[in-house]
């Protein structure tokens, strides 16, 4: 494709000579501008952006931490205790559960074993849970 610009020339006018010049305009071709391929815009991010992608991994990596330690805290360390003759389930808890008051420190073993009643047997391997 060609393109042409319009240039004013001072002639002289064709009565006068030269005391009065006119002007008359002349067409120039003009070379056509080389093709560029076009090329995908390079990915740049503003101020802006760069906080909120931080913001985004920051929030990510505390909900990945937070779903981990959720996980992690299920798992409680336990006891496993053999019952001697004539122990009671108030004796192991205040053995065993110093901090937990007696009550609750022998319902807590009830759970943790499946059991009904207070009444244990010797030999019975009870597992004592973490206070």
């Amino acid at each position: 494709m060609s393109a042409a610009t319009v240039t004013p020339a001072i002639a002289p006018h064709p009565r006068f000579g030269s005391a009065q010049p006119a002007r008359r305009r002349h067409l120039r071709v003009v070379p056509p501008l080389p093709q560029q391929e076009a090329r995908p815009a390079a990915f740049r991010l503003t101020r802006r952006g760069r906080r909120a992608l931080a913001l985004a991994v920051v929030v990510l990596a505390i909900l990945v931490g937070a779903a981990i330690s959720a996980t992690a805290g299920g798992v409680e360390a336990q006891q496993v205790v053999t019952v001697s003759s004539g122990e009671t389930l108030s004796d192991l808890a205040r053995a065993h559960l110093p901090g937990v008051p007696v009550g609750t420190a022998v319902a807590q073993i009830q759970v943790a074993n499946g059991l009904n009643s207070l009444q244990v047997s010797s030999g019975q391997q009870l597992v004592i849970p973490a206070p």
